[in-house]
């Protein structure tokens, strides 16, 4: 919850300070101490601790979101670019359903590489699974973090294109209101 709140809260801020220091500065600094806040949270043995390593892990992903879309647009180019921003948006839907889900611990994550997350399909990931320590409880968890955090990539991308598709409607709104019969030729 608190991870949460912090991405949904600070991700302006986080946009603002990219822009004062440079996104991959940003990316840089921020992903350390996402993975340090990580490190905190599996390891502390007080509530309290691991709420204020969540919290602290959610104010680096408000970081990490602004500049991962702007270092995005400016190393990839027209369809490549659409795939890297579904695919990061996949990746950061799994990370956040990882850091949400205590039925998953650290040590099984680190058996599964997250490094090249694409669209995998849930068979692809059950085999993949197998091959870990996982209980069965937690290889059904991750199936349906899977699912989940598919369904909302491909939900978060169509929003961004009807997005898109609605700025359209903007320069159209200024054209002049010619009728059939009087469109200059």
């Amino acid at each position: 919850m608190a991870y949460s709140l912090c991405v949904a809260g600070f991700t302006m801020l986080g946009a603002r300070l990219g822009q004062r220091v440079g996104p991959l500065r940003m990316f840089r600094w921020m992903t350390a101490v996402f993975l340090a806040a990580m490190v905190v949270m599996t390891t502390s043995a007080s509530t309290a601790v691991m709420i204020a390593a969540q919290a602290l892990a959610g104010l680096a992903s408000a970081a990490i979101i602004p500049s991962l879309v702007v270092l995005t647009a400016h190393h990839y180019k027209g369809k490549q670019q659409a795939t890297a921003l579904v695919v990061g948006i996949l990746s950061a839907n799994i990370q956040r359903a990882l850091v949400d889900n205590p039925t998953i611990p650290s040590a099984l994550i680190s058996q599964v590489d997250l490094d090249n997350v694409r669209f995998v399909s849930n068979d692809r990931l059950l085999d993949t699974m197998s091959r870990t320590t996982a209980t069965p409880d937690q290889v059904d968890a991750a199936l349906q973090i899977n699912a989940d955090a598919r369904l909302r990539a491909l939900n978060l991308t169509f929003l961004l294109l009807t997005g898109l598709g609605l700025l359209a409607f903007v320069p159209a709104g200024r054209l002049p209101d010619y009728k059939p019969d009087e469109v200059p030729g």
